[in-house]
Formats: C-alpha cells, structure tokens, sequence
C-alpha cells in the first residue's frame, strides 16, 4: 500500500468531522458507534495522515454548516459544492463519490404524478431540508414548498400525506426503505433532479491558510490512490452498494 506521509506539525487537537445521518454513507451501528462508506473512508484517509479527530452526527445540516462557518467543525462530510459554501470551506480536487437525486412519491400518487419539468410539480406540496443544496432552480421555481430542518423528517411527511413529493439521495432513501420496510409505499420519478459530486470539505477558519491547504492537498492524493488501489470499491462493497464511477476530479467553475 502507498500513501502520502503528513510531514508537517500535526495540529495539537483531534479534528472535528460533521455529518448528517444518511445510510449506508453515515450511521450509528447498533453499537451506537458512528460508521458508513463516508466515515470508514475519512478514517482511512486521516489514519494514514496521522491525524486525530472525533466523527459525530447531526440531523441538522443548517447547523453542520453554521458551526464549520464559525470553526467549531473541522470537516463536513459528504457535501455538494455552490458557491456560497466556498467562502467559507475548501473543497479538495478528489471526490470519490457521485449521488443522483430524485423526487419521491407514494406508490399510490404513481400514475398521477410526472416530472419533466418543475412546473410539472407546482400544484404539489413539496417537501425540503433548509440549506441542502438541491439545485438553483428548484430554490427558485415557484413551488409549494414545506421546508424542514432535519432531511430524515421527508420520507415520513410523505407517508404520513403531508407532503407529495420530497428530493432525495436516491440511494440513501432505497437504502432506508429497504431497512423501514416501507420500499412497497414508494416510488421514485424517473428524471433525476441531478447528479452531483460530493466532497468532505474543510473549514477555512480552523486552520492557518498554509496548514489547510497542505492537509487537503495531501488528503486529495491519498483519496486518489484509494480509488486506483480498489480500496474505496472495497468499503462500497462492505455495505453492500456500488460506487457510481467516472470523472472524479473537481468540475466546479
């Protein structure tokens, strides 16, 4: 195995990592410990680094943001990329995950509901998680939206006919429904709402400039010698998924 060796001053703390809970990406074992494809790959990655951390969830992802924007966290896990979250995190080159989104309806509302277009949904009650970063334009197209704190409330509003519809991980919330039982009460619109790569990013106002863009330019190359040695493919199939593959570098602007 080849990693890159961490040869400057370590910090004199264990790291903060944040995340949200989003199986089989990030949970609690029955153990109540905190494991998933994300947390066993930050591990690796920050084990060969030699760095210390402390890994906890939270169901709030405004509050994950909040607290890496005043540097009480260290690292988010697993993050899309906009615009306004760079000016306050860095985002690495290496991204090892790739996640589609889709609107999720009850199996029920199957023949009813389409989705080509977002004026396809504009007499429908709209789920959302405040500060996920869907898309622009779902943001901005008049919809009836029911906005929630927590991502893990919207597939319960939707069984409980609160809700109509609500954008989803698509793989989390199968995985989910798989696990709840509650797969035969879904379905899924066919056009994805994106496909989108994910980052671990870090808070720029944890560290020096020179000390954060060191940790993540070294933390990019052991994330890209993972994927080419099958480790990543590894961890994937530890929880019984595939990783989506193709173009893994930034494609930010």
């Amino acid at each position: 195995m080849m990693w890159v060796a961490w040869s400057l001053p370590l910090p004199a703390r264990d790291l903060i990592i944040l995340g949200t809970p989003e199986p089989p990406f990030k949970m609690l074992s029955a153990s109540s410990e905190v494991e998933g494809i994300d947390v066993d790959i930050i591990k690796t990655v920050f084990n060969q680094m030699g760095l210390s951390y402390q890994i906890n969830l939270v169901d709030s992802g405004s509050r994950i943001l909040q607290e890496a924007k005043i540097g009480r966290a260290d690292v988010v896990l697993s993050l899309s990329w906009n615009e306004e979250r760079e000016s306050y995190l860095q985002y690495p080159t290496q991204s090892y995950k790739s996640v589609a989104w889709n609107f999720f309806i009850r199996q029920s509302d199957k023949s009813k509901i389409r989705y080509n277009t977002f004026d396809d949904l504009k007499d429908y009650r709209i789920g959302a998680a405040q500060d996920w970063s869907y898309t622009k334009e779902f943001w901005n197209a008049p919809l009836k939206r029911i906005v929630v704190t927590d991502n893990q409330l919207l597939i319960p509003m939707l069984l409980r006919n609160r809700v109509d519809v609500v954008p989803m991980n698509t793989a989390m919330a199968l995985f989910e429904a798989r696990l709840n039982q509650t797969l035969p009460k879904l379905e899924y619109l066919p056009k994805p709402i994106k496909i989108d790569h994910y980052y671990n990013a870090f808070s720029k106002h944890g560290f020096s400039p020179k000390e954060l863009n060191d940790i993540v330019k070294d933390y990019s190359k052991i994330l890209s010698q993972l994927i080419e040695n099958g480790e990543i493919d590894s961890i994937y199939s530890k929880y019984g998924t595939t990783r989506v593959t193709g173009t893994e570098q930034a494609n930010r602007p």
